[in-house]
């Protein structure tokens, strides 16, 4: 029912769109535009599988290397300081169309470099207080056990994630321009 009822979804919004957008009519496909897009899409693949597998592998090395009770003491500061990437993140999906439509022209280099600029203005604070107050959040949040051991792991996360955030720019200028291997 459910796949009958996404199935008719599709076909309608073709048709509408066939007639709101007489032009899809006369659409033709090259077949370099296919190759193109296939190159695209495993690099673009591939960048991503990368980050989703670093994301995980971390708690995998921790516990591999320092057991599973350092696994506990890494993974709430690793969530917290992960979550100042929402930041980046938003920032980027409304950059994504514009490094995409003016490719490597003066205008995207001026956006991406002004991007990267800003980032570093509004991440700094964030970081700098959780690299500081690092012991007294985690006090807080957690109680004084996490705090005493989780200290320098939400300090090093920080700095990090201010570094990772910093690169989004760069990250999806780069896939924007039709180059997703660099990154990759």
């Amino acid at each position: 029912v459910l796949a009958t009822i996404m199935v008719m979804t599709v076909l309608f919004n073709c048709l509408v769109d066939l007639v709101v957008i007489p032009e899809l009519r006369y659409f033709s496909i090259r077949g370099s535009f296919i190759r193109d897009q296939r190159s695209f899409g495993l690099w673009s693949s591939l960048s991503g599988a990368a980050i989703l597998g670093n994301n995980y592998m971390d708690r995998t090395l921790v516990g591999s290397l320092l057991g599973l009770s350092a696994v506990t003491w890494y993974s709430a500061p690793q969530e917290l300081a992960s979550r100042l990437l929402v930041i980046p993140t938003s920032i980027v999906v409304t950059l994504f169309p514009i490094f995409s439509a003016g490719g490597c022209d003066s205008r995207s280099v001026r956006i991406h470099t002004r991007s990267v600029k800003s980032l570093i203005l509004i991440m700094a604070p964030p970081c700098a207080f959780l690299i500081l107050f690092a012991r007294d959040v985690l006090g807080a949040w957690l109680g004084r056990q996490t705090a005493l051991h989780s200290t320098l792991t939400l300090q090093l996360l920080s700095a990090g994630m201010f570094i990772n955030a910093v690169g989004f720019p760069t990250y999806t200028f780069l896939h924007g321009i039709g180059r997703p291997e660099l990154p990759t």
